[in-house]
């Protein structure tokens, strides 16, 4: 896992897989209608990230304690890599926040990592170590 800062390049690459990421997955609930550069304005400034041989795979964009976005291109690896996200958070916060739907399958993943008494909910977890 890696990190990027709004700037660099390799931020660009996870702002491109997360935009074409949002707009497939979400298009059922809310359609995106932001063009990349309306998008990204309103992404946090960090990212963590994987890349296999130059293609960055999987991202979460970090604000403070929040997971504000994941995306990523390979389904079968994304476990691993939210839980190392998980992991780095909760190394210097003793929460953390995210927001699931259930049309984004990253962000299903990621939420199952926790338990819960209930599997569909319109409440907003706090998420503790």
């Amino acid at each position: 896992m890696a990190k990027t800062y709004r700037g660099q390049v390799a931020y660009q690459a996870c702002c491109d897989l997360l935009f074409h990421y949002y707009r497939a997955t979400h298009h059922a609930i809310n359609p995106l209608t932001a063009t990349f550069d309306e998008f990204v304005q309103l992404l946090p400034n960090e990212v963590l990230f994987a890349s296999t041989q130059g293609t960055v795979q999987h991202v979460a964009f970090i604000e403070a304690n929040e997971i504000a976005y994941v995306s990523s291109t390979d389904p079968t690896s994304f476990a691993e890599f939210a839980l190392a996200v998980v992991k780095e958070l909760f190394a210097t916060h003793q929460t953390i926040e995210f927001e699931a739907d259930d049309v984004d399958w990253a962000a299903m993943v990621l939420k199952d990592l926790f338990v819960t008494e209930v599997s569909e909910t319109f409440d907003t977890w706090l998420c503790t170590q």
